[in-house]
Parts: C-alpha cells; structure tokens; sequence
C-alpha cells in the first residue's frame, strides 16, 4: 500500500476523492482533505454535542457546527475544505451508487391535547386578530400538520391564531398526516404546563445568560423544533427588547456567513421575522431550520451583557471541609457569571489565583504563606499544595497532638527529676535534708525551723548592719538609732500626719 490511506468509496470522503475534478482543485489538495478529514476534524470539540466522523459526514448541523468552529478559531485554511462536503450534501448526484437512506426523524415526545379556545392569550403580546381567511391550499395535507395553526411574529407585529376546521366537539381531532411515503414529522403545540417549565427552567436572560443559551441548545437538541415553536418560546421566555436585539444578531451572523460562502442565505432570509412554512419533511427545510437555529444561538452570544461586579469574589470563602477543587469551581463560576474575564485567560486565572490565596481555609492559606507562593506561581502547583494539606489534614493532627503528648511528658520527667534531688539521701533521718541552713549554717533543717533563730540564742553569721557576731539584725543598735537633726533644716508640721523640711537659704 505505501503511503496511501484506504478510505472507503462509499463514505462521504471516498465520493468526494472519485469525483475530485468536480471540486475546486486550486484552493484544496487530496492529501490534505484526507488528513484534515479524517485526523484533525475529529478531535474539534464542535457545540451542540456535535462530532466529525472519519470519513466525513452529510449532516447538515456537524457541516455547519465544523464550519463555524474553523471560522471561531481563525482556521481560514480549512473551511474550503469543509465546503466540499456541504457541495456533495447539495449534490447527492455525484455518488449515485451510494445508497443515501432517508434519515429518521425523532417524533416530539409532547403529548398531544386539544386547543383551547383562547388557550394562547398568555403567550402573545399583542391582542389577537380576525381569523385567517381560508384559501383552497388548506384542502391538500400540509408538510407539517398541527392541532393548532398560528401566525406569531417575532418583532411583537400582528399574531393570530384559529382553530383548523372540524367538528367543534369535546373530542380532540386528530393530527393530519401527509400522504406521502416514508416518516412523516408530526407536529403536536406546547401546551401551557410545557412553557412555564420551560420558562422556569431556562430563567431569565438578562440575570444569567449563560444557563439560558445552554438550557435553549438542549430543546433544539432534544425536540424538532419549527419556526413557530421558536417564536413561542422566546416570546415566552425573553422581553421585547431582549429578542429585537438577539433576533438582529441572528440576523447579522447570518449575513457574515453569507459573506464569506454565497451558499448561505443573507441574514433575512436565514432568520424571518413571519413563519417562512418551511416544509420540514425534506432535507432543504430541515438544513434552513437547523441553520436559522444555529444563528439565534450565536446571536444569543454576541447579545449577553453581564452586569460586572468583582465583589461577588470576595464573598466566596472555603469551607472548613470543603475540598479545594470544589472551591476554585465555586470562584470560576463567579467568575463567569459577575465579570467579563474567562477563566483560561492570564487576566483571569491572576484573578482566581489573589482570590484562592486569600480566601482558603486557615491552614491552607498558613500553609501558601509559608512556602511563599504568590500569584505568580502557576495555578496547579497552588492546587496541588492545598489538596496535600487538604488531604493530610488528619495526619498533622495527629502529629501535632503526639508533638504535645511528649512535651507534657518531658515536662513531668523533669518535674520528678527535681523532686528525687531534693530527697534525702539513704540511711539519713526522714525529718532531716540536704543542704545547709540560711539562718544558722548547720545541714539538716529549713531556715523557717532553725533553732537557732531569733529566740534569744546568737547568730551564727554576723549581723549585715554592723557586722558583729552579737546579735540579729533585728536587735542590732544601729537599726534602733535616731538620726540627728539637720542644724541647716527647719522642721515644721503641715495639716495632717506628714512633715516637710526644709533648707534654710
């Protein structure tokens, strides 16, 4: 084989390579469709829980998800390259021995009820208008047959809605069906329990953006949704200013898209603002549902504004068992949420880093201080610290409480060491000690037991006033002596129990 890489003639790649000299052969090389299309491509975290297969893909949604995430990441060089597989999805001609089955669509999972007379009232802005007029179309079975027909206009303009026409009876009608072969969508309205769990589970847009474009990606993943199902929802769910404003972000993406591949329709047409009926029992509906989808979460985007407030940051603190993991996604959320910074930017994660530091546990912020590690220290050698000291918290417990548990027991060893120096010595008396008196000199007593102390016997040391053997200090002469008045001095007695002298001059 050499060199060359097998790919399958029956995959979307394999019919693009037999059909090579009806593709733009000057901006796109064989070699390198193949390396991009089955090696790089796949690995692309596309959104919408989108992936590229080796080998290539036909879906229209993982086309434009690829083709957008090139664009988002300046991949300029690639996007010819991923217009070859939108040029076969348009041309299914070029691979007439492939067999391409119809893809089965999954059915709304609502359940069906019957409309309400007025039930919609709390979904339109504006008052309802007469009746559409019938027409003779509405003899012959339409693409996308409902319970309900309406006509919402996003721009908050005119929005009516009637009944289709049959038996006015407590029975339900059922749902019409196409006569056409193969599955056939069925399209079944919200009803009125549907939106407000919806509304509550998407929030409010204007508070937390981000929680409502995910909430909103996960409906347009999880039901087929139409133009009217859209209309509703975000008439329920978003203001008016709220939706002029993602409706014309919509509409520009659009536009940008058309600029940079003709194959694309201007912003208008991918996003009206009435109900194009598209029918979306055939691929050409489908691809303009599933690209007007994909414009409305990018317009969704590029309108979020966050009300900036830092010192919501502040406020996140460790908790005393709270792993250190959990609290740095705690800050990152905040993060998210109150500011404008992403946390994998250098502005961020400087942010995250002050805000880790100094608001940690106590002896994992001891911990941080001690070893010196500031914010210019990379932000998994502070986590990887403080899950240590998390994680062997227990241990420096112990270690700490065994560190006391010796201490107090050199402490008692020396108290007791003290106390057996004192002791007599074998074979001495009980009542006898070691040592020598202060007051007498002799061994074998205390000072307060001295016999020889002030009773009327004589010191065995001199007297400290006068030196002599004598007496004590407390009968010593010198201590009973009167000073002599000072002839220079003149003694007088002021008003209480005190005199002053004073000099003469």
């Amino acid at each position: 084989m050499g060199n060359k890489i097998a790919v399958p003639q029956n995959s979307p790649l394999g019919c693009i390579l037999q059909n090579w000299d009806k593709f733009d052969l000057q901006t796109i090389k064989q070699k390198r469709l193949v390396f991009l299309c089955n090696t790089v491509w796949p690995k692309y975290d596309l959104e919408g829980q989108e992936a590229w297969p080796v080998g290539g893909s036909l879906n229209v949604n993982t086309i434009l998800q690829l083709d957008l995430y090139c664009r988002r990441h300046r991949k300029w060089s690639e996007v010819p390259y991923v217009k070859t597989f939108m040029i076969l999805r348009e041309n299914p001609n070029f691979c007439k021995g492939r067999e391409t089955n119809p893809t089965l669509l999954p059915i709304l999972s609502r359940p069906l009820q019957s409309p309400q007379p007025g039930g919609l009232n709390d979904f339109l802005v504006n008052p309802p208008q007469p009746p559409l007029p019938e027409t003779k179309e509405k003899e012959q079975a339409p693409p996308v047959p409902s319970s309900l027909y309406h006509t919402l206009s996003l721009d908050g303009s005119a929005s009516t809605y009637t009944r289709p026409p049959g038996p006015r009876s407590g029975i339900c009608p059922l749902p019409v069906v196409s006569r056409l072969t193969g599955p056939v969508q069925v399209q079944v309205p919200f009803s009125m329990h549907d939106l407000s769990q919806v509304k509550e589970d998407l929030g409010k847009f204007s508070e937390n953006p981000g929680k409502f474009l995910e909430g909103f990606r996960k409906l347009t993943l999880t039901f087929e949704l139409t133009w009217k199902d859209v209309a509703i929802l975000l008439g329920q769910t978003l203001s008016l200013d709220e939706r002029q404003t993602i409706w014309e972000a919509a509409r520009q993406c659009g536009d940008e898209l058309h600029l940079a591949d003709a194959n694309y329709p201007v912003g208008a047409t991918a996003v009206p603002l009435q109900d194009p009926n598209w029918d979306y029992d055939t691929p050409a509906g489908i691809c303009a549902r599933n690209h007007m989808l994909l414009c409305l979460i990018e317009g969704m985007k590029r309108s979020q504004v966050k009300p900036v407030n830092y010192n919501k940051l502040a406020t996140i603190d460790q908790g005393p068992h709270e792993n250190p993991i959990a609290f740095l996604e705690r800050l990152q959320e905040t993060l998210i949420k109150h500011t404008n910074l992403d946390p994998g930017s250098p502005e961020g994660q400087l942010v995250l880093k002050d805000h880790f530091l100094t608001q940690a546990a106590p002896d994992i912020r001891r911990k941080l201080q001690r070893l010196a590690l500031g914010t210019s220290a990379p932000m998994s050698q502070i986590l990887k610290l403080a899950s240590s000291v998390f994680y062997n918290r227990d241990q420096e417990e112990r270690d700490r409480a065994e560190k006391k548990e010796k201490q107090k027991e050199e402490r008692q060893a020396q108290l007791l060491a003290a106390l057996q120096v004192h002791q007599p010595p074998p074979g001495c008396p009980k009542d006898t000690l070691p040592g020598k008196c202060y007051q007498c000199g002799k061994p074998g007593h205390w000072k307060a037991n001295c016999p020889h102390g002030p009773k009327g016997e004589k010191p065995y040391t001199a007297c400290p006033l006068c030196r002599k053997l004598s007496y004590w200090k407390g009968n010593c002469p010198e201590s009973q002596k009167v000073p002599e008045p000072d002839h220079n001095s003149i003694w007088f007695e002021l008003e209480g129990p005190s005199a002053v002298a004073g000099s003469l001059v």
